[in-house]
């Protein structure tokens, strides 16, 4: 396999979408954004999609009953890659939140760090965190730590499944 890039692992791992997710092509060494009710459409009709005897007009259909809303082309080379994708799950709340948790240890200043352990507490978080560190004048050494941790997650992510990377 072709070496991924890590920039691509790491921005999947960082992107939470509500209705769409990144797909390692393992083919291509590529990621891929993928509506997630495509993805589930491909995955429940794979048998159909696959068998070259399949008309175009047999697929639509079967698009317009599930109001799938993308090019029949799309889908046959969704079909195509399937099996060769990887779903790039990333990081949920409670991991971002440990990341700023594992920031504000780093802080060798008490006050500091008690003013934003102060910010993380509830219900929008992650804005409080970020005003509390542009009001001390941290706010990009959050971000170079943020990139940090998270290419080094991306790191771990491709050891566990033994994909090179670049």
């Amino acid at each position: 396999m072709k070496a991924v890039k890590l920039i691509d692992i790491a921005e999947a791992l960082d992107t939470d979408l509500e209705e769409s997710g990144f797909y390692l092509d393992m083919t291509k060494a590529e990621t891929v954004l993928i509506e997630d009710r495509v993805a589930e459409f491909v995955e429940e009709h794979l048998e159909l999609l696959a068998d070259q005897n399949s008309s175009d007009a047999t697929i639509k259909g079967f698009m317009k009953n599930e109001a799938i809303d993308c090019d029949i082309d799309e889908i046959r080379i969704l079909t195509s890659i399937y099996g060769s994708l990887l779903y790039v799950e990333p990081l949920d709340s409670h991991e971002q939140y440990e990341l700023m948790e594992e920031y504000i240890d780093s802080e060798e200043d008490e006050k500091v760090r008690n003013l934003l352990y102060v910010a993380i507490e509830g219900r929008g978080a992650l804005g409080r965190f970020k005003d509390s560190l542009s009001s001390i004048g941290q706010l990009q050494d959050w971000y170079d730590f943020h990139e940090n941790a998270i290419n080094h997650r991306a790191i771990e992510w491709c050891e566990e499944r033994d994909i090179p990377f670049v």
